[in-house]
């Protein structure tokens, strides 16, 4: 388990333990280039530089894949680092800051040689082309303000106290190759057992990244994450011609035997579901309630509410008076958005759930502590993430500036936990849901998995089967005031930082994918 730090702040006061240590040349490297592009970089009559910060990641990343009891060709191993920055032109209450070209994107990432040298070399050539593109969004901003005339606006920065989060980093290494070759090879041929199975695709990636920020109000981090994934992608094609590609993640701790061991009655579920699903129903046209299993909340929740919350503080965007990317749900604090019932946290500094690490956010990106956030309590949207950018005359950071795919970090959240204030048992759920379709006097109900694996339960006796070929469609926030009920019993989501349990929606639309059958293979699969 990673060993967390207390923010740098706290031992002024306290002696403290033996702290971590710092990468001192990469630091050493971003400050003296720092301090030269703050001094010297400037173009004859414009505008100097007045703010900087970099991010560094280092990186490496560890694959391995076998399917159908053989080894893939196999990926190299990847150690590699990338440098992205901003550079703000002009000083605190008139620069660049805030204003953005239509569809501009982070167009700044440069690979740089993993030394002290090339780091430098790779923060000089970034901070150049990023003082040039500041200098042109400066003007640009100008107009821009002139044009609308714009004077009453809000100030370009809100203040806030600085912080230095250091986390202990662990040395490189990579996790030995035999036996986890081994260990993929004897599991990706447990599907040579299911005639219909066309391929088992089942990868082991290990990635570790280690985060260094440092910005030129004092605002420093170092922060190190490592994830074990096991991946599985299977491919079948239904007696009438319809093929299913069918995907889900594994994580794990590590890949010691023990770990892997784990995954492995996970993967024996997942070949059950195959298994369950070929040759099964199609499923017809349904409006009712559906009871979402922790992945497919997970997803409900990011497509209706959590991907909302992101970039709260709308940029000024050249040749439109909206920023198409800023968040409407800014204008909703306080307001009802779902059902009572369930709470909402963002957790930035939470380190691991269920043995499984997540990953810690000291600081933002703006060097400013992070905050734990109730985002919805009773129903109601109580706090929004919130950078150095001010939203109204009452703003105060609250350390969620996070990088998205724009020029600079932008409001976000970190690692949600959702949490049921009456939890319900897996068994009470199901018993709700058959309750509810009898009220409506339904024939079966829905629990959907994952996207596209539903099951359907029958509400007379209560048996389950297998239906493909289905989608819940037409979801709006509307849907978030129709959860029912919620389990207690929470998983990490697939692919997000979201951990939630199952939650049961009281009407969702569900419809037949549009989709077309194909033709068999010639011959069958090799044995």
């Amino acid at each position: 388990m990673k060993k967390l730090l207390l923010l740098l702040l706290l031992c002024a006061a306290l002696p403290c333990a033996a702290k971590p240590a710092e990468n001192e040349m990469y630091f050493r490297a971003m400050q003296d280039e720092m301090n030269r592009t703050l001094k010297q970089l400037r173009l004859p009559g414009e505008v100097k530089p007045f703010y900087v910060m970099y991010w560094v990641r280092e990186y490496m990343e560890f694959e391995r894949a076998a399917t159908l009891g053989s080894l893939v060709a196999l990926t190299p191993e990847r150690h590699r680092m990338w440098v992205k920055g901003v550079v703000e032109v002009g000083s605190e209450t008139d620069s660049s800051r805030g204003f953005a070209r239509q569809e501009e994107d982070d167009m700044y990432r440069w690979y740089v040689p993993v030394s002290y040298e090339g780091l430098r070399t790779g923060l000089w050539k970034l901070s150049d082309a990023l003082y040039l593109d500041s200098v042109e969004r400066y003007k640009q901003k100008k107009a821009y303000l002139r044009k609308k005339n714009i004077q009453d606006k809000l100030p370009e920065t809100v203040p806030a106290k600085q912080g230095v989060f250091i986390e202990e980093l662990t040395p490189w290494e990579y996790p030995p190759s035999e036996p986890l070759e081994a260990w993929l090879k004897k599991v990706s041929a447990w599907g040579k057992d299911i005639p219909f199975l066309e391929d088992l695709y089942i990868k082991a990636f290990m990635s570790k990244r280690q985060d260094y920020m440092l910005n030129s109000r004092g605002g420093k981090s170092q922060t190190e994450l490592v994830e074990y994934v096991v991946y599985l992608l299977a491919e079948f094609r239904q007696p009438d011609g319809y093929k299913e590609i069918r995907k889900t993640w594994v994580s794990v701790k590590d890949f010691s035997p023990q770990q892997l061991q784990r995954a492995e009655p996970k993967i024996r579920a997942f070949l059950d579901t195959l298994t369950a699903q070929y040759g099964a129903k199609h499923g017809e046209a349904y409006v009712g309630p559906v009871l979402y299993k922790p992945q497919a909340a997970a997803d409900f929740l990011h497509l209706l509410l959590l991907g909302q919350l992101n970039q709260t503080v709308p940029f000024l965007v050249e040749n439109t008076d909206e920023d198409p990317h800023a968040s409407p749900w800014r204008k909703k604090r306080g307001q009802r958005v779902m059902s009572p019932g369930i709470t909402i946290y963002d957790r930035p500094q939470a380190t691991e759930f269920d043995g499984i690490a997540l990953e810690n956010f000291g600081v933002d990106m703006e060097g400013v502590p992070t905050q734990e956030l109730v985002l919805v309590s009773n129903g109601r949207l109580q706090q929004l993430p919130l950078g150095q950018r001010p939203l109204d005359k009452k703003h105060v950071s609250n350390g969620h500036a996070f990088w998205a795919d724009q020029i600079a970090p932008r409001e976000g959240l970190s690692n949600v936990f959702v949490e049921a204030d009456r939890p319900l048992t897996d068994e009470q759920m199901e018993e709700k849901l058959r309750a509810r379709c009898a009220e409506l006097e339904l024939e079966y109900c829905y629990i959907q998995h994952s996207p596209g694996d539903f099951e359907r339960v029958y509400t007379k006796d209560g048996h389950k089967e297998r239906i493909v070929g289905l989608e819940d469609v037409n979801l709006s926030s509307r849907s978030l005031r129709d959860i029912e009920a919620a389990g207690g019993t929470r998983q990490l989501a697939n692919g997000r930082s979201i951990i939630t349990p199952s939650l049961l929606v009281n009407e969702v639309e569900v419809m037949p994918q549009d989709r077309k059958p194909g033709r068999h293979p010639f011959i069958a699969k090799p044995k």
